[in-house]
């Protein structure tokens, strides 16, 4: 049965301002909802300046004009429990409706998309506490969200804390060891991505039997599969800045097939030194970090690349990018399995065979791996929630064989029922050679340290702080200014010392 909808009503107050009540009972101030609004305000008790205000229940906007007064520079957000407030949006900077579960479900995905992880842990929550008792679902239902999109910053906080400096090493070196470059041009032609997981074994004889019919772009996890079949990849693409990536690309040191074959990278990306400067390499930049201004200041010419968890998700959209024609990925299983996690062979299970032991079983490590298999849903959340200009033209290839979970309106392909009668169209690549910029980037970086310790307080040094100093920049931005003073000091000399020490290493 649904839910009997709340009886509004609109007056004017005593003093003639606009107030409102719902089933009789009073949202605003029935004598004056202004001064009421300044009380609010005033009420607030927080020692930093947030970036952003989200008030739960705002109702009517009274509380605006003085959230502007103490809150200068914080973004205003208002979250409504009943869409019969949506007139008065526009006092806001941003609003969210919240009706339903379903709809909290949109306020947690919004906000984050609106602040990233670091606004959203650095914003202050209110609620206007006439609404709570009014709309106690939706009350509940705003904080649920709030506490979704909350773990899910912190968790990207955590991992950016975690690997920040070594992404920041990675894209150093790499920009400046890169001595050839590749920039494909655009196809009509299909082109099929091929990932590690399992139903890639399925795919084989396709694979093999129709080569020249599409492009292939190799995941890296996905070469050596497809190597040991005697397929070689036209591009392989590595996004993953772990150290425990760089076991793929090993083929490129040691097969002769791939030393034509360009590299798809991030600046970010772990690549063993010895193959960096001895191979085309297509850079990808997602223009949101250190990466993208180095990538810049060398001169590398890049293609726009979209950052994403998998790298499954990033060679689908640059895939898309290169080519009118159709994408399909196989071996995109997103889903722990019994036995191999991979299609064999795979780097990772040779690292696993190697290391076995007496007490640290193959098998107990690939519970471990089924057990773990967190990160595999939020990939598959991804892809099931592409828009249709993704899923018109990106499809999964699987075998009628094969039992996999659906990723939303994402269609599957049978292996057995697609046609690619119509030969490729080889992709053309400009290659350049590159002049040294290992020079040029160290002193970038020299400059740079040398702002940061001459104006610490310039606000394009932000990005170099929360870089390469995440958690301290975080504190930084929670304190009152008295104890920013001392805080900034601490910030420049971290910060400096990791760019310095990088230099150095690299």
């Amino acid at each position: 049965m649904p839910e009997k909808q709340t009886e509004l009503q609109f007056f004017n107050a005593r003093n003639g301002q606009l107030s409102c009540s719902a089933d009789g009972r009073f949202l605003h101030s029935s004598f004056n909802p202004e001064n009421e609004a300044l009380r609010f305000v005033q009420s607030i008790n927080t020692q930093f300046m947030p970036s952003a205000i989200i008030l739960l229940g705002a109702c009517l906007p009274w509380c605006v004009k003085y959230l502007r007064e103490q809150f200068s520079s914080s973004l205003l957000i208002s979250v409504q429990f009943d869409r019969r407030f949506e007139e008065y949006a526009d006092y806001w900077d941003s609003v969210f409706y919240v009706t339903d579960a379903d709809s909290a479900v949109c306020l947690s995905n919004g906000l984050f998309n609106l602040l990233g992880e670091e606004k959203l842990v650095t914003s202050l929550f209110l609620s206007w506490k006439a609404a709570e008792g009014i709309w106690p679902n939706q009350y509940k239902f705003s904080w649920e969200a709030i506490k979704s999109s909350m773990e899910k910053a912190q968790s990207i906080l955590t991992t950016r804390n975690w690997f920040n400096i070594r992404w920041f090493t990675n894209t150093v070196k790499n920009l400046s060891l890169i001595k050839e470059y590749s920039l494909p041009e655009r196809t009509s032609s299909n082109i099929i991505v091929t990932a590690s997981g399992p139903s890639l074994t399925a795919a084989i004889p396709f694979l093999k039997k129709n080569r020249k019919s599409f492009i292939l772009l190799a995941a890296s996890s996905s070469i050596s599969t497809l190597l040991f079949n005697d397929i070689v990849p036209d591009y392989c693409i590595s996004t993953d800045g772990g150290w425990y990536a760089t076991r793929h690309l090993r083929a490129y040191e040691t097969d002769k097939r791939l030393k034509d074959v360009p590299l798809v990278i991030s600046a970010e990306s772990a690549v063993p030194s010895r193959i960096t400067g001895s191979i085309p390499i297509i850079l990808l930049t997602y223009g949101d970090g250190l990466e993208s201004i180095l990538a810049e200041k060398t001169g590398i010419p890049s293609v726009s690349g979209l950052r994403n968890g998998t790298v499954s998700g990033t060679a689908a959209a640059f895939a898309a990018s290169l080519t009118t024609g159709n994408v399909y990925i196989c071996g995109l299983d997103l889903a722990p399995g019994k036995g191999f996690q991979h299609a064999e062979p795979n780097e990772n299970d040779v690292a696993l065979f190697t290391g076995q032991t007496r007490i640290k079983t193959l098998e107990s490590s690939y519970t471990s791996s089924r057990f773990g298999s967190g990160s595999l849903s939020i990939y598959r959340d991804w892809f099931s929630h592409q828009n249709e200009a993704f899923t018109s033209r990106v499809f999964r290839l699987i075998s009628k064989n094969d039992r996999l979970e659906k990723l939303g309106t994402m269609q599957d392909v049978y292996i057995e029922e697609l046609d690619l009668h119509k030969a490729a169209q080889p992709m053309c690549n400009k290659k350049t050679v590159l002049p040294d910029n290992d020079s040029i980037i160290k002193s970038y970086l020299t400059s740079i340290c040398t702002s940061l310790e001459n104006n610490p307080s310039d606000a394009k040094n932000s990005i170099w702080y929360s870089s390469l100093s995440l958690k301290r920049y975080i504190n930084y931005l929670r304190m009152n200014s008295e104890k920013q003073k001392a805080e900034l000091a601490l910030l420049v000399s971290e910060t400096v010392s990791v760019i310095k020490e990088v230099i150095s290493d690299v």
